[in-house]
């Protein structure tokens, strides 16, 4: 097992205590595990959640299925990163790591921080709401409270490297929990014809391709991912022909887990788009908004904003076959 950059001839070892490709842009992630671990174990409970099938969604050339990440320990996908990076934060016998979330990454990373007996520093945006906060110290978190958004904090905190970071848009290694979805959907869904996810960082993206890639599966499903009018960094990068794009400022949205100015695993979520044949979805405001609203009215979906974006984007998806909309969390 070792690190490769996608980009270029770049290898080090798993156990190199470096997340980027010295040859490429420090705050994108161009590193990628090889022959990596096909054992979809549970670390803390995160993994085989459920799909059913959306009948209101489906039609006679396609069958809609959602698979509910919520149901993970902490009500998110992130579960499934964080597991993935805290297997090597173990195995390495590390006590202390770095996270910059003030979302479901920080209370993913706070409780898997807490059940490894790892201290966590956390650095979060001043604006981060009291209740995210209390629940980080409860768990043991040391929380910073940092100028700026997220994308600048991400980028200050790895500059300055004071911890291992854990932040899934960087670490390497929260693909490898990612890429268990696919593992999964194989067992569970024939033959998937397009998984459709939200995009933030596009690690979910790049981490689910990844899975069906190594499974070596017949016909590998298009990946389509999900974004908001303005707050579209994959979208412009696919379209340009780039690994990325850094936006000015994005509008405001309810889904504000995908309210990226920079997506920093983009290099990557980008050539999952291009293998797969795939592409990005964007929805308006009011798109998002009538979905959210439809959705009040389904008892099997329970989701917040971010999650309900996929399924304003069905109807711009074409695709036929199995779809396997991605329900990403509660909040």
């Amino acid at each position: 097992m070792q690190l490769q950059c996608i980009a270029c001839s770049f290898t080090a070892p798993s156990d190199a205590n470096i997340l980027t490709c010295p040859h490429h842009n420090q705050y994108y992630s161009y590193l990628e595990v090889t022959d990596g671990n096909r054992d979809g174990f549970s670390l803390y409970g995160e993994g085989n959640t459920p799909v059913h099938v959306l009948p209101a969604y489906s039609s006679a050339s396609r069958k809609v299925y959602v698979k509910d990440e919520s149901c993970n320990p902490t009500g998110s996908i992130k579960d499934r990163e964080v597991a993935g990076v805290f297997r090597h934060v173990i195995n390495r016998g590390m006590k202390e790591v770095g996270v910059v979330s003030a979302g479901n990454g920080a209370l993913s990373a706070a409780y898997y921080s807490a059940q490894a007996g790892v201290t966590l520093h956390c650095f979060v945006s001043k604006k981060t709401s009291r209740d995210i906060i209390e629940y980080l110290e409860r768990k043991g978190a040391v929380v910073y409270l940092e100028d700026g958004d997220y994308e600048d904090i991400f980028k200050r905190i790895i500059d300055s490297n004071p911890y291992y970071n854990i932040t899934p848009g960087i670490n390497p290694f929260a693909e490898e929990g990612m890429k268990f979805v696919a593992n999964e959907l194989a067992n569970q869904i024939p033959d998937v014809a397009a998984v459709v996810i939200p995009v933030g960082n596009g690690t979910q993206l790049a981490g689910i391709w990844k899975g069906f890639k190594e499974l070596h599966v017949k016909n590998l499903p298009k990946m389509i991912g999900v974004e908001i009018e303005g707050c579209d960094p994959v979208y412009q990068a696919h379209e340009n022909g780039d690994d990325f794009v850094e936006l000015e400022a994005v509008p405001y949205t309810k889904a504000n887990g995908i309210a990226a100015r920079c997506a920093f695993t983009s290099p990557k979520a980008v050539r999952a788009l291009k293998e797969s044949g795939g592409m990005i979805v964007r929805i308006t405001e009011g798109e998002l908004e009538s979905a959210i609203h439809t959705i009040k009215s389904d008892p099997s979906l329970v989701c917040g904003p971010t999650s309900a974006s996929v399924f304003a984007a069905l109807n711009k998806i074409s695709c036929d076959g199995n779809i396997v909309c991605i329900l990403s969390g509660k909040r």
